[in-house]
């Protein structure tokens, strides 16, 4: 809004709409800015000075900042990731040998469970003990030889998985056969040995004769190499891990009803649902592209690649529905949540994000709202961090982009 205060004779602006360049500046409107250093508006449309900064807590190449609202970590030097204490002045490693270079991932799918990954190296954060993420199932199965016993003839199939203090077992490969005669027993020998630290015991499981069910027989040592079947014991706890193992390397991450959802390289791939360290190979779907964006609201899920944007509906993977939203892509890194809440009238959750052509924000049902389009662009760039914030009572979306391409004071104009 403008007026003429006629005591002064000046003219008087008293709402400001924020920065423009998608038209020249004898285009404005009243309020329109062509820059804007060190200010905010607020909702009220007034200018006020923005707040300075502070000195930092912790000096270093600090990376890939992230929070579950009760932890703070970061990437150190590239290589080390450590878990900022309270007053963010110190801080705990929790391991040092990661890829340097890498952009860190988190997801959170339930209070005390946290899990990372930078699509090399993968982990987890469990009710605040760092440990793997998954176990590395047995690389074979044993070798079966004949000896004396009492079981039935038939073919038996077996197994061994291994097993975390907790009780949780890591995934198994397929299972391998050997046929018994009247009066013989099994020897197995080379039983796998895990090099997790975090293997405490090794179960071993067999079928019945002639059956595909397997059943567990048997715990030894997780150094222990042999095991002995002699006769045949009750059928009654199965192996529920077999064609299982550990979650991919991702470079995207999302929790949502019960799975989390990881991208890697021209995929998305799930977990089982609420076992987040077992995985199927064969559950997922392939991308064409590396998804850049996976984000759950309430209803679905947001995947969005370098070509376009999509929505996830449903309330498990399999039965999704996918529906294309956008014909342009995102900028990877830029991703923050936020509360529908601070929009106005929305409510859920938000999913805020900066595209090839302007910030979008993702709501509950597919809903995406352009916020920039057809009032601000800025060069489209290769990577980016935002965060959410508010500031004096102020939502604010703050995002920074690095790339090749060099801003302009010129208007920007969109191809069509």
């Amino acid at each position: 809004m403008a007026g003429i205060d006629q005591e002064e004779r000046a003219f008087v602006l008293k709402e400001f709409n924020g920065l423009r360049n998608d038209v020249p500046e004898e285009s404005f409107d009243a309020g329109d800015l062509s820059s804007a250093v060190n200010i905010e508006i607020d909702n009220a449309k007034r200018i006020r000075r923005r707040s300075g900064y502070g000195n930092p807590l912790i000096t270093g190449a600090n990376e890939w900042l992230w929070t579950d609202k009760d932890r703070v970590f970061c990437v150190r030097s590239g290589t080390t990731l450590v878990e900022l204490k309270s007053g963010l002045t110190t801080f705990t490693t929790l391991r040092s040998d990661l890829t340097p270079g890498l952009r860190m991932v988190y997801t959170n799918p339930a209070p005390g469970f946290i899990y990372y990954s930078n699509g090399a190296q993968r982990g987890a954060i469990v009710r605040g003990t760092h440990r793997t993420w998954g176990l590395d199932k047995p690389i074979g199965t044993g070798t079966a030889t004949a000896l004396g016993g009492s079981l039935p003839a038939g073919t038996y199939r077996h197994l061994v998985t291994f097993v975390r203090l907790t009780g949780e077992e890591s995934g198994a490969p397929v299972s391998s056969t050997f046929e018994v005669l009247a009066g013989q027993g099994i020897k197995l020998v080379d039983i796998p040995i895990s090099l997790d630290p975090g293997v405490v015991a090794k179960k071993v499981y067999f079928s019945t004769p002639n059956g595909e069910l397997l059943y567990w027989v048997g715990t030894i040592p997780p150094a222990q190499t042999d095991f002995l079947y002699l006769a045949q014991l009750p059928s009654e706890s199965t192996c529920q891990t077999e064609h299982l193992g550990p979650p991919p390397a991702a470079f995207e991450l999302t929790s949502y009803s019960g799975w989390i959802f990881a991208a890697t390289d021209h995929a998305v791939r799930v977990s089982e649902p609420y076992q987040w360290d077992l995985w199927d190979p064969r559950k997922g779907f392939n991308t064409g592209t590396r998804p850049l964006l996976l984000a759950a609201v309430n209803d679905g899920v947001y995947l969005g690649t370098e070509s376009y944007i999509s929505y996830m509906a449903g309330k498990s993977p399999d039965k999704m529905e996918f529906e294309q939203i956008t014909d342009y892509g995102v900028i990877p890194g830029t991703v923050s949540i936020g509360g529908a809440e601070q929009l106005g009238d929305e409510k859920g959750p938000a999913v805020i994000f900066a595209t090839q052509k302007g910030i979008c924000v993702g709501l509950d049902g597919g809903r995406i709202k352009n916020v920039t389009r057809g009032r601000f662009a800025y060069p489209n760039q290769q990577r980016g961090a935002s965060v959410v914030r508010t500031i004096r009572g102020v939502p604010q979306f703050v995002v920074t982009l690095q790339g090749t391409e060099e801003p302009s004071s010129e208007a920007y104009s969109e191809q069509t």
